[in-house]
This record gives C-alpha cells, sequence and structure tokens, in this order.
C-alpha cells in the first residue's frame, strides 16, 4: 500500500462557514450545540490550527460529517497497491 506524502489543504475554516450558513446557525449556536468554546470556534473559523482532538470530533458531530470531510472537504481514500 503506498500513502501519498502530500495532505491535502486544510479547509476547515470553508466547510465551518458553509454549514452554518446552510443550517442559518450563529457562531454562538454552533458553540453551544457542539459544547466547544465561543472563542475555540471563532479561532477555527479565522484559519488557525486545530488543537483539540475531542473538540473536532464534537463538530463533525453536529455537521453531520466525517474528520476528513470537515478539515479537508472530502474524503480521504487509501488504494492498495495491488488494486
Amino acid at each position: 500500500m503506498t500513502i501519498k506524502p502530500r495532505m491535502p489543504a486544510l479547509k476547515m475554516r470553508q466547510v465551518i462557514q458553509r454549514e452554518i450558513n446552510n443550517r442559518g446557525w450563529s457562531y454562538r449556536e454552533l458553540a453551544q450545540k457542539a459544547d466547544i468554546p465561543l472563542s475555540t470556534l471563532h479561532q477555527w473559523s479565522s484559519g488557525s490550527s486545530p488543537r483539540d482532538p475531542v473538540a473536532l470530533l464534537r463538530l463533525a458531530g453536529v455537521f453531520g460529517l466525517t474528520l476528513e470531510e470537515l478539515l479537508f472537504d472530502q474524503r480521504i481514500i487509501v488504494i492498495p497497491d495491488d488494486c
């Protein structure tokens, strides 16, 4: 199995904005639903890299997304060499 070393760019900022707009929520509402500090959500929305994996899981869960979808706006698929 070969894994390409280059990771896709983080797109969490765009995903958060899109999902908030689609649902008509405010950042405050999202922070409450995900049980994460509003300040953390604002940092992520302004481009800061996430550091709290539990908060990421909560946020992804509120949106019904995988971590890959939340972070990169895509699913990462590993294809074995023998395929």
